[in-house]
């Protein structure tokens, strides 16, 4: 698998951001690839491309186009989580107007992230009113589908008002709390959080948000992880038991929705293969790396 191909989809004053995108070998279907759009804004501070390259080379090898764009973030650019919703939705809406140069599918295009990353993705999803002013609103920034890992949902959730609210509290946070938008006619969405989360709690985050999603008659597949906090889907933690598991809901989920054909082969793709380029193979050892500092953190 090449490393990425980096691009820009937007400019804002001198600021300029660009998308890494990963393309599958395979031939193209009429009418494009479907695409995966992975959003990584670790706590609205950081942006890590890395994140999910993992999750990204083996879809890309089963025929999915998937994107990573930059997003502007708190510390670096001097802006909130308010920029990070927007410029999300400009990427979603770029790849729809590129879809043909891009090789995808404009109809779709699904939007996943974890924790900060999940929230800007649910509120792509469930708000329809944070576009960049000067783009064409006719073209959708709405995701066709939605994949959530320990989503924040509810930003008025107390324990995280008490670790972030200090920081960076807003008067208008309950706004922007995806679990207040939902409504009928909500993309589809697979949510995965851990139960022993205590960053993003798995109720309200998870377990209110489902329910409101099937009251909404919206689908929303719940996938609950015994015994495992914030985070434990990235590539590198726990032997990539967790991670392996998880990606394979994502392939079940975007099969359900005709996004990919055949038997997953999670369990037999090889994320060490010599064919990796040095930018993946770099990033898949920072991974690791941090899930082993992390690991020794906690003993």
């Amino acid at each position: 698998m090449d490393d990425p191909e980096v691009r820009p989809f937007k400019t804002v004053g001198e600021t300029t951001l660009n998308l890494h995108i990963f393309r599958p070998t395979l031939p193209m279907p009429t009418g494009g690839f479907p695409a995966v759009v992975f959003l990584s804004c670790g706590g609205w501070e950081v942006f890590e491309p890395g994140q999910f390259y993992p999750q990204s080379v083996y879809l890309a090898s089963r025929g999915v186009v998937c994107l990573h764009p930059e997003l502007r973030v708190v510390p670096r650019h001097g802006t909130t989580l308010k920029e990070c919703v927007v410029d999300a939705k400009s990427a979603i809406r770029y790849i729809r107007q590129n879809a043909h140069d891009l090789g995808v599918d404009a109809t779709r295009v699904a939007v996943g992230g974890g924790s900060a990353g999940g929230h800007v993705t649910a509120c792509c999803g469930l708000i329809g009113d944070l576009d960049e002013a000067t783009e064409d609103g006719s073209i959708s920034s709405r995701p066709d589908a939605m994949i959530l890992f320990n989503p924040v949902t509810d930003l008025m959730d107390p324990p995280f008002v008490r670790m972030f609210g200090g920081v960076g509290m807003k008067p208008w946070w309950p706004a922007f709390s995806p679990i207040n938008h939902i409504g009928a006619g909500a993309p589809p969405t697979l949510l995965v959080h851990g139960t022993d989360d205590t960053v993003t709690r798995v109720e309200p985050n998870a377990m209110h948000f489902e329910k409101a999603m099937r009251q909404a008659g919206n689908r929303c597949d719940l996938r609950l992880y015994p015994g495992v906090g914030h985070g434990f889907f990235n590539f590198g933690r726990d032997g990539n038991l967790p991670f392996l598991k998880t990606l394979r809901e994502v392939h079940l989920f975007l099969s359900s929705l005709g996004y990919m054909e055949g038997a997953d082969s999670v369990d037999s793709f090889d994320f060490a293969s010599d064919e990796m380029g040095p930018v993946v193979k770099a990033a898949l050892d920072e991974l690791v790396d941090a899930a082993s500092r992390e690991a020794r953190a906690d003993k």
